[in-house]
């Protein structure tokens, strides 16, 4: 075993009840139904989008990251391309109180595993987005999230950016950090939705600009 993810029940606090099952509404109505359709072998996990999971050095030096709410989705999908689901494994850890959050938030969060989902399978060449000539290019920026909403003022097109930046693998910057102390840092591919497709990996490294720099945002608020 190789890689091991948490498993646990949870709770849905309303303001007078529990549901004992109710939390966990982008695991349940994104993640799990993705896997079932794309990638059966993951739909054995309890909680694919848990964050605590633990795996060996090696593994995780191996993988790329993308950042944000993608991340586990990511991970799920790399991990069971490289090792096989028979390297990886799950632990029941009982109950888990998450904050919840907005369901205008969790459709955000849905969106990021869905395109973490439709990232691996473009790389894989099972799914080809194309795009029609007649229809404004605008609306083919995957980092534009629109979301409509009624409000007491009417009906509104909320507009957000929500970027998906793919870190590579350790393994890879290291390489590429060891290399550029022996002569000049070679270019760095960064598979990605909405960023240039090169960057110098030595130089925004350094500086603390390497795209998709971790943004300390993760408390697992009912992903």
């Amino acid at each position: 075993i190789r890689f091991v993810k948490a498993a646990y029940r949870r709770p849905f606090k309303g303001y007078e009840t529990v549901e004992q099952d109710g939390g966990g509404r982008v695991t349940e109505l994104s993640a799990k139904p993705l896997f079932n359709l794309f990638y059966p072998e993951l739909t054995g996990f309890v909680q694919p989008l848990a964050g605590e999971f633990v795996a060996d050095r090696e593994l995780f030096c191996s993988i790329p990251f993308l950042t944000g709410y993608a991340v586990e989705t990511g991970i799920m999908i790399d991990v069971l391309k490289m090792v096989g689901l028979e390297a990886m494994a799950q632990v029941d850890l009982g109950t888990r109180q998450n904050r919840h959050q907005p369901l205008r938030d969790l459709s955000r969060m849905a969106y990021s595993v869905l395109r973490a989902v439709a990232r691996r399978m473009r790389q894989e060449e099972r799914l080809n987005q194309v795009r029609d000539p007649n229809v404004p290019d605008q609306l083919f920026q995957l980092s534009d999230y629109q979301h409509a909403v009624a409000t007491p003022d009417g009906l509104k097109l909320q507009e957000y950016v929500e970027e998906l930046v793919e870190r590579p693998p350790i393994s890879v910057v290291l390489e590429v950090d060891l290399g550029a102390n022996q002569r000049s840092a070679p270019a760095l591919r960064i598979p990605q939705d909405d960023q240039p497709a090169h960057a110098d990996a030595r130089q925004q490294y350094d500086t603390g600009q390497y795209p998709g720099t971790w943004q300390a945002r993760k408390e697992q608020e009912d992903v």
